[in-house]
């Protein structure tokens, strides 16, 4: 396995002046090897331990980490990428300068911010950890009122924090088939994703297959054979794209998304079709073990696709049969660069789960849609073989509209409002004013994004004053932009 340099923070939730904050502090930078979604760490003060990297459920574990980037290694090193020994947490910390960090959530992935404030320095170093004081609080609970029993694993995270890193061992992954916990996965994309409850379902199980089968030990002829190929056609702003990019997020694999339309075959201008494979190298980090689970989400497919004139669709024709190839499974040979030196990279396609999408808006409306329908619409019939699930999705209906705007985990209204709050703003809503943008957008025919368009809209006519200072209180109501427009 890989050797990689990883960046270990502790992890506290931190009040000051009646707001909380997710800080981390840089705990440590070790050596670590990556096994299944954990790091093992193989040298300094948590040798041994196995550790998760640093999304979305961070706050669930006292640690968490992040690799170092190519950057922060030349930084480290002046350049000489060899010299391991001065990728230290001293000489880190010397360089970088910065030590503690606040957590800002609310896009696929949190991003670290910087800080040296005071307050919430002392508050991280004086306060207790807040997963051991949830269970500790949990315990008193839970007894009679005489006397409470510390499990040992508590225990270990009043006296040494330390211990609290995970434990599981990685090479036991999935071992029944349980562990996969695909409800779960299930009711956290639903607030994502509305409207599309049993298109959601059905795609995530055969994503959750795809992802597992690349886990397991069976030969690659076998996993190419039981691995499921996907179509997933609708109109635009339908959330395509949003359900790929919400199922790689939760399976912690790296994805990529990319326009068919941008890639041509070898000798043609354009980017070259291996090109997308590059993408996800990049994504995972430059990490082989790694890449060879991530998704590939080919969007507007339709347009290399549908027949036109000849000279132009037989470049069609020679981009599918460029895209067939890496769909059935092969393996590329590319150069890299790594510092001021080049490396040659293999990369394996055969457990990578493909997903095709389009509009396909002439073949749509039809209620079972078949192979026969692709290869009809132009869609070669080698590449139309490699697909077996065909997902349809849906412009939204005025109530799916609604409960995306009031009840989806990342609506606009819901991001802004917690965008404001950073500024110390508070967002009020009438029931009025979400009908009307409801209206707006199911008037503008554009699925989901129709929302965000509406609200961008409503906005313009008060953001000037917000930034310069004039609101405390930002009111939307559909009087108030009548009254803009009189």
């Amino acid at each position: 396995m890989e050797e990689t340099y990883i960046k270990i923070y502790s992890h506290k939730k931190v009040r000051v002046d009646e707001s909380d904050h997710d800080v981390l502090y840089l705990d440590d930078l070790a050596p670590a090897v990556h096994e299944n979604n954990v790091y093992k760490i193989l040298v300094g003060k948590y040798e041994g331990k196995y550790i998760k990297e640093l999304d979305k459920n961070f706050g669930s574990s006292d640690f968490c980490c992040r690799p170092i980037t190519l950057v922060e290694r030349h930084l480290l090193t002046d350049g000489n990428l060899e010299n391991t020994e001065a990728i230290n947490i001293t000489n880190y910390k010397e360089k970088c300068k910065y030590e503690y960090y606040i957590v800002l959530k609310g896009g696929i992935r949190p991003v670290l911010k910087e800080t040296d404030d005071k307050k919430i320095v002392e508050e991280f170093n004086r306060s207790l950890n807040p997963s051991a004081a949830d269970e500790l609080f949990s315990a008193i609970n839970k007894s009679n009122g005489d006397s409470f029993v510390l499990n040992a694993n508590l225990t270990s995270k009043l006296l040494n924090k330390e211990n609290s890193l995970t434990m599981q061992d990685p090479n036991q992954y999935k071992t029944r088939i349980s562990d996969f916990k695909i409800s779960e996965k299930y009711e956290q994309l639903k607030k994502r994703i509305i409207g599309l409850d049993k298109e959601l379902k059905i795609l995530l199980a055969n994503i959750n297959k795809n992802i597992s089968l690349s886990y397991t030990k069976l030969p690659s002829d076998k996993i190419k054979e039981l691995k499921t190929g996907i179509l997933i056609l609708g109109p635009r702003g339908t959330g395509k794209t949003f359900m790929i990019e919400s199922i790689a997020d939760l399976f912690g694999v790296p994805s990529t998304i990319e326009d068919s339309t941008r890639h041509t075959p070898a000798a043609y201008k354009g980017s070259d079709i291996e090109d997308i494979l590059m993408h996800l190298y990049t994504n995972s980090r430059e990490r082989k073990e790694v890449f060879e689970h991530g998704i590939v989400f080919l969007d507007e497919i339709d347009k290399i696709c549908k027949r036109t004139d000849q000279e132009d669709y037989a470049l069609k024709e020679d981009t599918q049969n460029g895209l067939l190839t890496i769909l059935r499974g092969t393996v590329i040979h590319k150069k890299v660069r790594e510092g001021f030196s080049e490396q040659d990279i293999t990369l394996d396609t055969s457990k990578l789960t493909f997903v095709l999408s389009g509009a396909f808006e002439e073949i749509l409306d039809k209620e079972n849609i078949t192979k026969d329908d692709l290869i009809e619409y132009g869609m070669i019939p080698q590449l139309a073989d490699r697909i077996h699930l065909f997902i349809k999705t849906k412009n939204p209906s005025k109530e799916e509209l609604r409960l995306a705007l009031v009840d989806g985990e990342y609506s606009y209204l819901k991001l802004f409002a917690e965008y404001l709050n950073l500024f110390g703003i508070s967002l009020e809503v009438d029931d009025d004013f979400i009908d009307y943008i409801v209206e707006e957008a199911f008037s503008l025919g554009t699925g989901y994004r129709a929302l965000s368009t509406a609200l961008t809209e409503y906005l313009n006519d008060i953001l000037f004053d917000l930034y310069d200072g004039k609101m405390d209180v930002v009111k939307l109501t559909r009087k108030v932009r009548n009254d803009n427009n009189e």
